[in-house]
């Protein structure tokens, strides 16, 4: 690995470091470990996946992105982002669908439900349904340690390593037991 791929590698994880310190521990040490075995396929030479086209994980920079503002509706976002939202298949008005998460570089500034799936679905079940950042999550339920990281193997290929080790965001969908949704989330 030349000195270039190492000194990126160094710096993304001083910052995760710093990121990472809001996690339990079990998180940490899962994300260390998953960090681990991404240098080790960098520095083989392994391409990101098993199937498809080849591409520079490193190229992509989340611990360098800025910090974005949480959002309270998606007509918030100024025209330009509206229209790349609509290019990536969000839409705008969120019709058709229950919720939209809008994550921009590392944040999630959007997490939310349309007025229609409040009424019809989490009204219905507000103490056996649960929505949430992940990241609060990890935090607030410590029995995501015995599922967390155990339906991919942190080995499979350098892409799920990386992905194990620098992911931020995400959601979080919980249906508690005796819970049945009839529509879907």
């Amino acid at each position: 690995m030349n000195n270039k791929r190492e000194k990126i590698i160094k710096e993304l994880e001083e910052d995760y470091s710093v990121y990472d310190a809001k996690f339990p521990h079990w998180v940490r040490e899962g994300r260390l470990m998953a960090r681990k075995i991404f240098r080790e396929f960098e520095e083989k030479g392994f391409p990101a996946g098993r199937f498809g086209m080849d591409f520079d994980l490193l190229s992509y920079r989340p611990n360098i992105a800025p910090e974005h503002p949480p959002r309270r509706s998606l007509f918030e976002l100024d025209e330009d982002m509206k229209k790349q939202a609509e290019l990536a298949g969000q839409r705008i008005d969120e019709n058709y669908r229950s919720g939209s998460k809008l994550q921009e570089d590392g944040s999630t500034t959007y997490l939310g439900f349309t007025k229609s799936c409040m009424e019809a679905i989490l009204s219905i079940y507000p103490e056996g349904l649960v929505v949430e950042d992940i990241e609060g999550a990890l935090c607030k339920y410590p029995w995501m340690e015995k599922i967390w990281s155990h339906i991919l193997s942190l080995n499979l290929d350098k892409y799920t390593a990386y992905n194990a080790g620098y992911s931020r965001g995400g959601v979080f969908i919980q249906v508690k037991e005796r819970v049945k949704v009839d529509l879907p989330l």
